[in-house]
């Protein structure tokens, strides 16, 4: 599945914004149904042939982990979630998971790492349409518009596999969480009126109990489950900086029983104009500071936290206008600083804007992240100089994306999706000796009324119905394995891009485990 567009069509349709009025999702009548992996999850027998249904839409294989897969459709009409997994000996077998949905969020769990299965989406005893069910004459090009489904569901995937050595963590990583936005999508407002027409909750239209908080919560109970050792949020706490906002979305943090950082993003920047801002934030009416950072005294706040020995350094990437910056000299020197004490840890470089030249050249707006002149140099010969650093995190294009600079080899610059709309997901990293793997999940919200499934049904329509074919992203961007060699330093030379399955570009042969992974 290819899901990004060349940057020059990208921006011809792209360039308004990513919202569009789009009508609501009928609300689920008939019950909550459970959710994934609950107590109502029952074996059923494997249908023979199933047929095909035209009434399934939006099929997704969302996530691929090492010993994980989940999926997500939606019904014209509440039905039962039923998922059928085949692997390449041995027989099928089938779950319904659950009854009365709409909009169906199922998952497999204790499957074999490294290894192909083959899978149906049912329900109604039919299933959903893949790729390989579409006429090739009906898949378009790769710079076409519209992409069918079925595009997003191949019927088929490949668990990840770990890298080398034992696990020595996993850290949580979320963004763009917009807690207080009333509309999403929009570009820019110009009299008064959203440009283009925004999608909104239905029933609320200020933000006061809108999409960004409810989407949060499904998140943080989700992960609070997971057991991460550390959460990392890089930006846009805030839809635009309000007191209120702040400190509604530190409540709702708060609910993690670990540890967790928070960065700014460009909708968390000072004297926007947010409530409160004169009232309770000071003179610099910088509300970030007064809730997540009342001791600190500087405008650019760079945190680092180490997780069992690995290091993240997450830097604030947003001067007042709101634009990507990285130019901060004090920033730059700590950064210098925490990368000479600390030469042999393997270190994650995050920020809210991404740096990379692919990134700007391929977003919707070009150069709507940290462009080289602006900090991005800076941090690329940062990254050239210290081997120690493994790969690069951002947020704010609310996209996933797995890409790479020809200057700094096979490190990957990776973007994940917001958590406040489609693609509505967060992403665990899971730390080993030899490298790390990028692991995918979808919020879901079942107690919330199956809010989460509906706004992310909804929100796929933004970007005139193509948010789909730009957020998700590929499944290789959501679902990778990347190995170190064996000083942790980042190869000089670039690979292809690492594939679902482990094969990541890189021969480790007698390095932690006397584990091999051919170059592709």
């Amino acid at each position: 599945m290819r899901t990004e567009f060349p940057g020059v069509a990208l921006a011809v349709l792209l360039l308004s914004g990513c919202g569009n009025s789009v009508a609501p999702p009928a609300t689920n009548t008939t019950g909550n149904g459970g959710g994934p992996d609950d107590n109502q999850t029952v074996s059923v027998p494997v249908p023979s042939a199933p047929a095909l249904s035209d009434a399934i839409s939006e099929q997704e294989l969302t996530a691929v982990g090492l010993d994980y897969f989940e999926a997500y459709w939606r019904t014209a009409q509440p039905a039962d979630t039923t998922i059928c997994l085949f692997p390449p000996q041995g027989a099928g077998r089938c779950e319904r998971q659950e009854t009365g949905q709409t909009y169906h969020l199922a998952r497999i769990t204790g499957l074999a790492p490294g290894t192909a299965y083959r899978y149906w989406l049912i329900s109604d005893g039919a299933r959903a349409r893949t790729v390989n069910d579409t006429p090739a004459a009906a898949l378009p090009a790769l710079n076409a518009q519209v992409l069918p489904d079925a595009a997003a569901n191949p019927g088929q995937f490949t668990t990840l596999t770990p890298p080398p050595g034992k696990r020595v963590g996993t850290v949580a990583l979320m963004s763009d969480l917009h807690v207080g936005e009333g509309c999403s999508g929009q570009a820019f407002g110009f009299a008064g009126q959203s440009v283009p027409p925004c999608t909104v909750v239905p029933g609320y239209t200020d933000g006061s109990d809108g999409h960004g908080q409810r989407m949060l919560a499904g998140a943080v109970a989700q992960i609070a489950a997971l057991k991460p050792d550390a959460v990392l949020v890089l930006g846009d706490l805030t839809s635009a900086a309000a007191y209120t906002d702040m400190t509604l979305a530190k409540s709702l943090l708060d609910r993690l029983p670990m540890p967790y950082y928070v960065l700014r993003g460009n909708h968390d920047r000072p004297a926007q104009g947010g409530s409160g801002e004169t009232e309770f934030c000071g003179t610099t009416q910088d509300c970030y500071s007064t809730v997540f950072r009342p001791l600190s005294t500087q405008r650019i706040q760079p945190i680092a936290v180490d997780v069992h020995g690995v290091r993240f350094l997450m830097l604030d990437a947003n001067d007042t206008s709101g634009r990507g910056d990285l130019t901060d000299t004090a920033q730059q020197t700590w950064v210098a600083q925490q990368l000479a004490a600390h030469p042999k840890a393997r270190t994650f470089i995050l920020s809210h804007e991404p740096a990379s030249v692919y990134s700007n050249a391929t977003t919707y707006v070009p150069g709507f992240g940290v462009i080289p002149t602006q900090g991005g140099s800076w941090l690329h010969d940062v990254i050239k100089a210290n081997p120690q650093v493994s790969a690069t995190f951002a947020g704010h294009t609310h996209r996933n994306l797995l890409g790479y600079d020809a200057d700094t080899g096979r490190l990957p610059w990776v973007e994940i999706g917001a958590n406040k709309e489609y693609a509505a997901g967060f992403t665990l990293l899971h730390l080993y000796e030899g490298g790390f793997v990028r692991e995918y999940h979808r919020v879901d919200c079942v107690s919330d009324s199956n809010f989460c499934r509906e706004w992310t049904s909804l929100s796929r329509g933004q970007n005139f119905g193509l948010q789909f074919t730009y957020m998700l992203g590929e499944l290789k961007a959501r679902a990778f394995t990347y190995v170190d060699d064996c000083s942790h330093n980042t190869p000089r030379l670039p690979s292809l891009p690492y594939q679902v399955g482990g094969d990541t570009g890189q021969d480790v042969a007698d390095c932690r485990g006397n584990l091999t992974y051919p170059l592709p």
